[in-house]
């Protein structure tokens, strides 16, 4: 546990430039089923030991934990069980870590190295209208005045971390990266740093989020985090293979099936026992994804998108909350899959005749929880 010793933090910025932090807390919140607790307030955003920070939130809090190792009598994170191995954890529970604060306006000097306008109010190439103690530097010569600012950063803040990025993450980081104005050289140049240096892999996952929506990338991120991570196990990878594979598949000209091709993502994340290898997931495999684009599966995967399409208007129009929806339409989005790809029995899915029935079962799991 030697992360629970040092974390690195952004001061939070104040209104009306906080929502999107708080927006993001707050969807994390809901989305961990009771295993964060909610902030009273928000005072530094962690950029660097963030994971680590959350656990000791909820180990401090004394949330409900599945894992029977780590619960008290009463069926909650226990500090003194885990400390009982790991002082450096007890001692963070205790008394806390030892914080690196920065100044919230250096956020904008990061942005500013991918983008030429401000990140705040959007309005100029110039940092003097947000940090009014700097001579202005336009955005064009940040990166002479301050060389390779942002590979310091990621490099410093957290080394240990930096080598266990996962593919989601990466994908995240690359639309954040274009959405803010940046090229795709430079999207697969940079990124490549966080998944080992390896360019090749940089540039099969970047063709891969080229063809998607940004709402379908963080589709996919909101399962992962809401049925994956917040389970307490290793990251899982789908790899080069795989990734170029999905990024290769073509429905025809005119026809694309991003809602199917997320939920692709999906099924396999969700791979266990011995379809989980070493942290790499063997569920449905490239072979399968071709199976998408068969002339003869064309009106199932054609059914199957509208499915998921009715189901997602749905939630919308019931306002359904976004922990139940990304656990309800992600349930949706892999028997669906799966039955395309007919792994629902290799899945150890409950058998479905047509998707119809998929369809209602989801249908009844939102009005359970209406």
């Amino acid at each position: 546990m030697t992360k629970c010793a040092d974390i690195c933090a952004f001061e939070c910025p104040p209104a009306p430039h906080d929502v999107a932090a708080i927006k993001a807390n707050d969807e994390m919140i809901q989305l961990s089923g009771g295993s964060i607790p909610p902030l009273s307030g928000m005072r530094l955003l962690a950029c660097g030991g963030n994971h680590t920070n959350s656990f000791l939130r909820g180990a401090k809090a004394g949330v409900r934990t599945e894992v029977t190792e780590l619960q008290d009598a009463s069926g909650k994170l226990d500090p003194m069980v885990i400390g009982a191995s790991q002082l450096a954890f007890l001692t963070a529970v205790q008394d806390g870590m030892n914080w690196l604060i920065m100044d919230w306006r250096f956020i904008a000097c990061v942005v500013l190295c991918a983008s030429s306008l401000c990140p705040l109010c959007r309005c100029c190439s110039s940092i003097s209208c947000m940090v009014g103690c700097l001579h202005p530097v336009s955005a064009c010569r940040l990166d002479q005045e301050i060389p390779n600012l942002v590979h310091f950063v990621q490099s410093a803040l957290n080394v240990r971390a930096g080598t266990q990025q996962t593919e989601i993450e990466v994908m995240l980081e690359m639309v954040r990266m274009v959405q803010d104005g940046a090229d795709w050289n430079r999207v697969e140049k940079e990124c490549s740093q966080l998944l080992s240096n390896c360019a090749q892999y940089s540039k099969i996952m970047a063709a891969f989020v080229r063809l998607q929506p940004a709402e379908i990338i963080r589709d996919i991120a909101l399962f992962y985090k809401a049925h994956i991570s917040n389970d307490g196990g290793p990251n899982r990878f789908m790899g080069s293979e795989w990734i170029g594979k999905a990024a290769s598949l073509n429905f025809g000209k005119f026809e694309k099936f991003p809602l199917v091709m997320a939920a692709a993502w999906k099924a396999n994340l969700s791979s266990k026992g011995t379809k989980l290898v070493d942290g790499y997931c063997r569920l449905v495999l490239p072979s399968h994804l071709s199976m998408l684009t068969s002339p003869a599966n064309r009106k199932n995967v054609q059914h199957a998108e509208k499915v998921m399409t009715d189901a997602r208007d749905v939630c919308k129009h019931m306002n359904i909350n976004i922990a139940d929806s990304t656990r309800i339409m992600g349930n949706l989005d892999c028997r669906l899959v799966l039955m395309l790809c007919k792994l629902s029995k290799t899945a150890g899915e409950q058998q479905y005749d047509s998707f119809d029935l998929i369809g209602q079962a989801a249908a009844w799991s939102l009005c359970v929880v209406c």
